[in-house]
């Protein structure tokens, strides 16, 4: 394997790529809990799965009930969360 021409150049698109995934990652994350909410799991449950107390799993995510994360996008991620959850029921 041949050496990049500039290692650290390398590193800093490496670690940038991370960041990206992780946000992408954590958007998901956000998207299924919200799903599951919306199904009556409760916060107990969910902190149970990720090995958090439902406090913590209630503050990581609540915001993202009622779209405080990211204003108008936070809205219309939720409404594409919502119209996947009528599609299940539907089902």
């Amino acid at each position: 394997m041949a050496a990049p021409a500039d290692p650290l150049e390398a590193m800093v698109r490496a670690v940038d790529r991370r960041e990206v995934i992780g946000r992408e990652l954590d958007r998901d994350l956000a998207r299924a809990v919200y799903v599951a909410r919306r199904y009556d799991v409760t916060w107990d449950d969910i902190g149970k799965r990720f090995g958090i107390s439902r406090q913590a799993a209630h503050q990581r995510w609540s915001k993202y009930e009622t779209g405080e994360q990211n204003g108008r996008q936070g809205r219309l991620e939720r409404q594409a969360v919502e119209a996947v959850a009528r599609a299940l029921d539907e089902r």
